[in-house]
């Protein structure tokens, strides 16, 4: 291996921050999109479903005024109307299947989750979506288990976003579960010891305008995304499963709509991208990346970035990255392949080892403990 010096094969910076850009195509490849220019139902579930939970206010329909796309939206309407679950022969995985035939609801809503085909395992995950506001709204763009590990070993739910009606439209919520708390089942730890990840954020006001939201899911880190910029940044605390993603509209038991909530309501989804994450030379990122060692992971003073398995790669620059982007320090490189790089004064979390090379951008992550 040939280690080119830093002020000889320093690349433009403009091309070192454009690989930093995480949908650019050095960085992402467009897996599969949906402009719903129709419905596909080959891509999409619509589900005739229960309530979820049993005991939310509403009851989701694959029915036309409940789910249909219209100038090149998806749109998942709430309306408020009394509504009775159908016979279990009629409805098979619909309402029979909380054993609620014959219940009636105040509400029905729209609910579509991809095929198992469209599963996704890690990636970027993105949609743009324009919300309704009112209490006891509750919408979500998130994902769940797929056919991969049953749901209590690992429940693999993110939630990309999730609206609570009656707090501010200027909050947003985001959310990851990997168990649920269930004490009838043997196998469940108790309910105080599952881990919370819920966080709120300050945005501007989403109502009944179009927003991206989007989450980069890598086996380290998740990072949720408002309209491009990263809101959250977190240690993939164990989401491994391939998901479904999931748009719903439920309504909120605890906060259930007024006489000033809005009927009938829309969600109004303009697209959904899944991108998976790959090198500019086309090479997906692990497949380079793991020709380099850092030990130890997760680390606490030092890293050591082992070049060795490099082979005929000529180095231009190594640098510290944080998971905004914002690079925190370019380090010195080494004569040898063996490089310490003091990590002391850097916070807890997920960080980057990124190498401009002749053969693309190398990214290798570690966590400071």
């Amino acid at each position: 291996m040939m280690l080119i010096p830093l002020m000889m094969r320093l690349f433009p910076i403009a091309f070192f921050l454009l690989t930093l850009n995480h949908l650019s195509a050095q960085q992402w490849r467009l897996v599969w999109e949906d402009q719903f220019d129709s419905l596909n139902t080959e891509r999409w579930l619509v589900q005739n479903h229960f309530d979820h939970y049993g005991g939310e206010l509403q009851v989701y329909t694959s029915r036309p005024e409940n789910v249909f796309t219209d100038n090149g939206n998806l749109v998942l309407r709430v309306l408020r109307e009394s509504y009775t679950c159908p016979p279990e022969a009629l409805n098979p995985w619909g309402c029979a299947r909380q054993y609620n035939t014959g219940k009636s609801y105040d509400y029905t809503s729209g609910w579509v989750e991809t095929q198992p085909a469209y599963n996704t395992q890690y990636g970027y995950i993105e949609a743009r979506i324009s919300l309704p506001y009112g209490r006891g709204f509750w919408p979500a763009l998130w994902t769940f288990v797929g056919e991969g590990l049953p749901t209590h070993v690992n429940a693999a739910e993110i939630d990309i976003f999730e609206m609570y009606g009656h707090k501010p439209a200027t909050n947003l919520e985001t959310n990851v579960h990997l168990e649920y708390c269930n004490p009838d089942r043997f196998d469940y730890p108790g309910c105080p010891s599952i881990p919370s990840y819920h966080k709120s954020h300050l945005i501007p006001s989403y109502a009944n305008k179009y927003h991206v939201y989007g989450c980069e899911w890598t086996p380290e880190f998740l990072k949720f995304k408002f309209n491009g910029v990263a809101i959250r940044v977190m240690n993939n605390p164990g989401v491994v499963d391939p998901v479904r993603i999931i748009m719903n509209m439920a309504i909120l038991v605890g906060d259930p709509p007024t006489q000033y909530t809005p009927f009938p309501s829309d969600i109004k989804i303009d697209y959904v991208r899944v991108y998976e994450q790959v090198l500019s030379t086309g090479i997906s990122t692990s497949e380079q990346s793991d020709n380099i060692s850092l030990y130890p992971n997760p680390a606490n003073h030092f890293i050591t970035v082992d070049l060795s398995g490099l082979q005929d790669v000529e180095i231009a620059s190594l640098e510290v990255v944080n998971m905004l982007g914002q690079t925190l320090r370019s380090v010195r490189l080494p004569a040898g392949t063996l490089l310490d790089v003091e990590i002391a004064d850097l916070e807890k979390g997920v960080y980057q080892i990124v190498l401009q090379t002749n053969k693309g951008t190398l990214v290798k992550s570690f966590s400071k403990m």
